[in-house]
């Protein structure tokens, strides 16, 4: 799950700031498995120097065109 999180935050930029919430949704689990998946994507995904994909934003926007 950890290693899934990561990936997908770096994908690109949105889906990075939905990586981040869920991560920290999985925080609010208060286990020692779940807190570690968290805080460790987190630690990476919030880094300054997170290298991100280019991949294609549009199909995950809201009202999007198919």
């Amino acid at each position: 799950m950890n290693w899934a999180l990561r990936n997908i935050g770096k994908r690109n930029k949105d889906l990075k700031s939905r990586a981040i919430l869920v991560a920290k949704e999985i925080l609010e689990f208060k286990n020692k498995t779940s807190t570690w998946i968290a805080k460790d994507a987190l630690r990476e995904l919030q880094k300054d120097k997170v290298r991100t994909s280019d991949y294609p934003r549009t199909i995950y926007r809201k009202g999007s065109p198919e």
